[in-house]
């Protein structure tokens, strides 16, 4: 009789930063690698998985440099596993684009090391996006291994093993570790625990025989699996090597005559995982997986430290439409290379994208030294932006022109109108000429000027600047330059009107009501909306994990409240309405931890709404001071559209969500919850009409059934864990203090609504949304020609671009699209670059096949929500450095 097959694979899953800082952690990490460095040289069979990344070996060479050399030995001959990734990321609270550089970065680390893992090794992420089988293929990833969220589907189908399909059709042979990625730590230790773990998974499972217990757990994961053999993963957080192991498997092997017990990688497991790819047999599993059963997904740290999230969504928008296009722009203008600065910016930030990290679920010294990551990855990008835009400024310079001239770039592929700001050092320039003589008034921030150190390798020059203002339409994904003027009896034309209560531009009147909410008058499309933005204010007496909320609560709201309300003109072209309230709410919660206290503090509010002439978008800032402990902080949009159809923007895709409250599981280990990830936007659509709410960092949101947008500020909480959760069962970290998770102090939000007529592909909602985040930036050169130049558009707005960056190699310049929708799109690109060669590849920029282009515009088709990435080969480009 053939024997069954037992992988154990040997490995550790590293949690970088948790209750431990980094560097507290990498302590530990030394003696732990240390272990499996000694037995990896003592025992030839010995293997080791490094948690499917590469960071913890690059933390642990960071100090023990000279263990480098047996580390690539290791890997070359495949005992040691690292990658794909660079580090464990969550994928609901990073972009798409900074997956995509996790893994290019991990791989390409990886593979100088002697080898990456290709494998989707994601034991520990919080629930799982949908597209991730199409990010994986783009990187010649065939495999999944997922734990969290994704177990509800394995128990449906009766396998853990099935193929996963991205909205897009891309498929990967996907094992749900629906034991754990713990499941065999304690074999070497005590079997009787190892048999008692299982008792939730295997009902009848017998605790009297032990070799029947065994027998029964192996034959339970053998017949789960569609491969027929049983995965035992040995490892468990930070967790290092143990020689005991192989006297167990010798026990094991006696016990269990029958079975085969291999010491093995998720590389070796991974290569008869991937041939259910070619079985017809073999059920097909859609979507995203966010259904806990054994291990709770943990949905409250989508508003754990909100300042994170804000944070993430600030830098990685600078890099993504900022730094890397001028840089790309840069390199073509006058061969400039900042790869290596690009490079090492993505270093930096991915730190914090590991999912204990950018889920806020550490202890407060842990995000003190993320927000000195991101400001470091902030000061790099910012200064490839101003070197990039200075240079572009340089190389179409004119001599005979006055000095003073300003450059804008507008990062998105569709024109758009708006405000920039910009720092310039002439104190009496009070308008700007453009290229086809058209003059534009400009205004002066008060009170708002810089000290700007410029010039630092040739003398440093440190000189007073003035922000200005000033409204603009800017060419697609281009820049256009001005000239500084001083002008005569210049026009200021007020586009904005504005009355005591209310502001109106040619889209939207927006009225303000006693109680500070406001209605809002879609002028263009005939819809009116009442009693918008509420605020509620309910009690929190969970964790950085989970919200829980105080049985039979009752929501505070400004409903009542009276606010003040002030109407100001903040230039010709813009106009805002400023409305400040006093919330009184509870301190915190009582000793007893079921009531709020009764205790009130005030939260000062001052909410500024804003319109801009020829921005269809109302824009809102609401800035406060958290003065509470305890509670979860939300604004309402009541649309009052009973039972609406629901979008929101994914990662590459805009995906339709379903409506209401997933009923709880019998024995489930946490209770589901109606709040849900977005990215730039949620959008209600109903009888043909549509209402979006576009954020700024803002990822946690809920739509009621009767239409209302709840949208979440603030979750203020005081402890990294607890076990006396209502809504979940047990704890999900050490119960650690974290009173920094209280998030004190002052706050500020961004976020716009838009109305529209028809579907959100095809009323310019993404175009307004994209506009929100990534609007055009600006800077002062000395003297430039006066230009208006467009380097990419798109004639489909349905096509969003999320990336052009310098290729890889540095031979060109590296074009990123999705479709953001599920039906196919014909598509035309204008790309107006010096081009030798255009070469479809996959996402780590491997050529797929080369493309045509006539007359600059390149013709496409996109299948539905498909991402497709570009390499331009550009004409006398400089070779690489």
């Amino acid at each position: 009789m053939q024997k069954l097959v037992a992988f154990i694979v040997p490995h550790t899953h590293w949690d970088r930063e948790w209750y431990l800082t980094a560097e507290e952690f990498r302590f530990y990490l030394c003696k732990a690698l240390d272990e499996v460095f000694h037995l990896l040289e003592k025992r030839k069979e010995y293997k080791f998985t490094l948690d499917g990344q590469v960071l913890p070996l690059l933390d642990y060479l960071a100090v023990k440099p000279e263990k480098e050399k047996i580390a690539k030995r290791f890997i070359k001959t495949g005992r040691l596993c690292i990658g794909p990734w660079f580090s464990q990321p969550d994928e609901f609270l990073v972009s798409g684009e900074s997956i995509i550089r996790n893994l290019l970065l991990g791989i390409q680390i990886s593979k100088a090391f002697g080898g990456a893992m290709l494998h989707g090794y994601v034991p520990d992420a919080f629930g799982h996006i949908a597209q991730l089988p199409q990010l994986f293929n783009g990187f010649g990833i065939e495999t999944a291994f997922v734990m969290r969220g994704a177990e509800e589907a394995a128990e449906k189908l009766g396998t853990n093993e099935f193929l996963w399909v991205a909205p897009d059709g891309s498929r990967v042979a996907c094992h749900v570790l629906e034991t754990g990625y713990c499941n065999a730590v304690e074999i070497t230790s005590n079997l009787s625990n190892w048999v008692r773990s299982f008792k939730r998974f295997i009902p009848g499972l017998s605790f009297i025989y032990e070799k029947k217990a065994i027998s029964q757990i192996l034959q339970f994961l053998a017949k789960r699996s569609q491969t027929g053999a049983a995965l035992l993963l040995y490892g468990c957080d930070h967790r290092g090597a143990n020689k005991v192991l192989f006297s167990a498997i010798q026990a094991l092997s006696k016990t269990m005559p029958r079975w085969d017990f291999v010491i093995a990688t998720l590389e070796d497991y991974g290569r008869i995982l991937r041939k259910i790819l070619e079985s017809k047999k073999v059920p097909k599993v859609y979507g995203e997986f966010r259904r806990s059963v054994y291990h709770p997904i943990l949905p409250g740290v989508l508003s754990t430290r909100i300042y994170l999230k804000q944070k993430e969504v600030f830098v990685e928008t600078l890099l993504e439409k900022y730094a890397e296009p001028l840089a790309a722009l840069a390199m073509l203008k006058t061969h400039s290379d900042f790869r290596a600065l690009l490079r090492r910016a993505w270093y930096t930030l991915l730190q914090n994208n590991a999912h204990d990290s950018i889920c806020g679920t550490g202890i407060d010294e842990v995000h003190k030294e993320m927000m000195v990551r991101y400001a470091q990855a902030q000061s790099i990008a910012h200064l490839i932006v101003q070197e990039s835009m200075q240079t572009m400024g340089q190389d179409v310079m004119c001599d005979d022109l006055e000095t003073g001239s300003v450059l804008v770039f507008n990062p998105l592929p569709w024109p758009q109108a708006s405000e920039v700001k910009i720092y310039i050092k002439d104190m009496k320039a009070n308008c700007l000429k453009t290229s086809d003589g058209t003059v534009i008034p400009l205004v002066s921030v008060k009170n708002e000027r810089i000290i700007a150190c410029e010039n630092i390798l040739k003398g440093v020059r440190c000189t007073e600047k003035r922000a200005i203002l000033f409204h603009d339409e800017f060419p697609a994904f281009g820049i256009k330059t001005y000239k500084l003027l001083q002008c005569r009896n210049i026009e200021k034309r007020k586009r904005v009107i504005v009355t005591s209560d209310a502001i109106e531009n040619e889209f939207y009147l927006v009225h303000v009501n006693a109680n500070g909410t406001f209605d809002v008058v879609d002028k263009q499309n005939n819809l009116e909306f009442y009693g918008l933005h509420i605020f509620e204010d309910l009690g929190d007496r969970g964790d950085e994990y989970n919200f829980d909320p105080i049985p039979n609560d009752s929501a505070i709201t400004t409903h009542n409240l009276k606010a003040s309300i002030q109407a100001k003109r903040l230039a010709p072209w813009k106009a805002a309405l400023i409305v400040k309230l006093k919330l009184p709410i509870p301190r915190s919660l009582r000793k007893d931890r079921i009531q709020r206290s009764r205790q009130k503090v005030i939260m000062p509010i001052c909410v500024t709404l804003i319109l801009q002439s020829r921005v269809k978008r109302v824009d809102i800032l609401t800035e406060l001071k958290n003065t509470a402990k305890d509670h979860r902080l939300r604004v309402l949009f009541p649309t009052g559209w009973a039972e609406p159809k629901i979008f929101v923007d994914k990662t590459f895709a805009v995906l339709e969500s379903p409506i209401g409250v997933l009923l709880p599981r019998k024995g489930g280990v946490e209770c589901p919850v109606p709040t849900m990830p977005q990215k730039a936007f949620v959008a209600l659509e109903k009888n043909g009409n549509g209402f979006a709410l576009i954020n700024r960092g803002l990822p946690e949101c809920e739509v009621t059934g009767d239409g209302k947008i709840c949208l979440t500020l603030l979750r203020a909480v005081g402890w990294l864990s607890r076990d006396d959760l209502y809504t979940r069962t047990g704890h999900a970290g050490p119960a650690l203090p974290t009173p920094e998770a209280q998030c004190y102090g002052n706050h500020a939000f961004n976020y716009a609504l838009y109305s529209y007529k028809g579907t959100w592909h095809s009323s310019g909602l993404l175009p307004v949304a994209h506009a929100f985040l990534a609007g055009p930036i600006g800077t002062e050169v000395s003297s430039t020609v006066l230009l208006t130049e467009s380097f990419i558009s798109l004639d489909r707005e349905e096509i969003v671009m999320s990336a052009c960056k310098p290729a890889e190699d540095g031979s060109g310049v590296v074009i990123r699209f999705y479709n953001a929708c599920g039906k196919p799109i014909k598509a035309q690109i204008r790309l107006k670059f010096p081009v030798k060669e255009i070469w479809l590849t996959r996402l780590d920029e491997t050529p797929i096949a080369p493309l045509k282009i006539n007359n600059e515009i390149l013709k496409m088709e996109f299948g539905k929500w498909q991402i497709k990435t570009l390499k331009l080969v550009l004409k006398e480009i400089r070779k690489a450095i």
